[in-house]
């Protein structure tokens, strides 16, 4: 193959196109076939191509440093450290709201996330006797909480009390944001008042195409958020977690369930990671190495 050939193939399709055109209208000898056309060494000029000093580049290379490291993003949580996981006496602690949020369970059986929470109480130090109550219902709204809250949870005579918000409220809007704001804040002032410690659980951050829904979630967020802040409840920001990983890590999507909207398998167990960070009873940041 003659030298202009192989240059041939180093330049643009374009060219190989002009010169496979101006080959096939001239019709050739037999003799001539392998030969090379004329005017197809005037379209390609040759170019000297420059030396290569392959001695001096791998001496460079071989002399640079080594790239640092890239940083693994962590997801890091002020732990509450709260004061009542040291007390001597056996503690109840009543798990109470969206069901949705703590995974499907039987009729007779705690809710996954609530029985793997129990697991983990029950391994901390002195925490062993401790009662774990799971009246956790499914799609439950603040409204619904509040209306059967003197039934299912006072009457447990509950230490701590539990709570998962799920997206029911939010799904009314604006119009019912204000009585969703004023029954947070009646639940978690009487917490406070009869020194119930409570733990406020938001929902994981959902997916949302549709700008408004959207905007309504993170207002009442916001004012969940607000409310923990105000009457010193422990806020465990799964919706902030989640949010930031997905951000920053990427790989999510894994941990919702087949619907998209509610936590999986791998999701709950990042929840339950997240509750234990969060009363500092975990060593290790949160999402580290990326999401797994």
């Amino acid at each position: 193959m003659s030298r202009g050939h192989f240059r041939l193939a180093q330049h643009s399709l374009r060219r190989r196109r002009v010169v496979s055109l101006i080959s096939s209208a001239t019709p050739r000898p037999a003799s001539e076939e392998c030969a090379e056309p004329a005017d197809v060494a005037s379209l390609v000029p040759e170019e000297p191509a420059p030396p290569v000093r392959v001695d001096s580049i791998a001496m460079r290379m071989s002399q640079r440093p080594p790239a640092p490291p890239a940083p693994t993003p962590t997801f890091d949580v002020v732990p509450y450290n709260p004061s009542f996981l040291g007390k001597a006496e056996k503690l109840t602690w009543v798990f109470a709201g969206d069901s949705l949020l703590a995974g499907h369970a039987r009729d007779d059986e705690m809710n996954p996330l609530v029985s793997e929470l129990g697991e983990m109480i029950h391994s901390w130090p002195g925490r062993r006797q401790d009662r774990i109550v799971d009246v956790l219902e499914e799609s439950a709204s603040v409204f619904d909480l509040i209306q059967a809250w003197e039934g299912r949870v006072v009457s447990h005579y509950p230490d701590v009390v539990v709570l998962f918000f799920g997206h029911s409220d939010a799904a009314s809007g604006m119009k019912g944001f204000d009585r969703f704001e004023a029954t947070i804040e009646g639940i978690l002032k009487f917490c406070n008042n009869l020194g119930i410690a409570a733990i406020v659980n938001t929902p994981p951050c959902l997916p949302e195409r549709d700008e408004s829904r959207l905007a309504d979630r993170l207002i009442y967020l916001e004012a969940l958020r607000a409310a923990a802040k105000t009457y010193d409840a422990i806020l465990v920001d799964h919706w902030e977690e989640w949010e930031w990983v997905a951000v920053e890590i990427g790989g999510t999507e894994s941990w919702y369930a087949e619907d998209g909207r509610y936590p999986g398998p791998v999701g709950l167990k990042r929840m339950e990671r997240l509750f234990a960070q969060t009363l500092g009873t975990a060593a290790s940041p949160i999402a580290t190495g990326g999401a797994r």
